[in-house]
């Protein structure tokens, strides 16, 4: 009866150790472009976490530097601007179309108007005392 030829895979340490090394060289420039992705991800989140917008002196470009504004959305803004002649206060951007409470609630950390906000109470100049007023008067 004949024998089955056997069939030996006879690997090269040589070969061996070419393969390991680029497989090795290949997983540390994964790495490397991962490390410098995520580098550059947290630098841009760090700016948009700085980011505050003044929405009655932002440009286009600053305007689409806000999350989920392009460059449709940020003329759409700059027009209503225009018409109204300026934001008294942020919550005004709402009525700009497509964006609406969802998206205001997502930007409003990252929005302000020039002048005071109109959230604080405008109270009245305290008056000064009497003693106050004389004391003035005298010097």
């Amino acid at each position: 009866m004949p024998s089955k030829p056997t069939t030996h895979r006879s690997t090269s340490p040589l070969l061996a150790a070419i393969a390991a090394l680029g497989l090795a060289l290949a997983a540390a420039g994964g790495a490397q472009a991962q490390a410098k992705s995520a580098a550059g991800a947290s630098a841009a989140m760090q700016d948009d976490a700085t980011l505050v917008v003044d929405l009655n002196r932002a440009d286009e470009a600053e305007l689409t530097r806000l999350p989920g504004i392009g460059p449709s959305k940020a003329q759409a803004i700059l027009k209503l601007r225009e018409r109204i002649k300026r934001f008294n206060k942020i919550e005004d951007l709402m009525r700009v179309k497509g964006i609406g409470r969802k998206t205001f609630r997502k930007l409003r950390p990252m929005l302000r108007v020039d002048g005071p906000s109109p959230h604080k109470a405008q109270g009245k100049p305290k008056s000064k005392s009497k003693s106050q007023a004389g004391a003035a008067r005298a010097n």
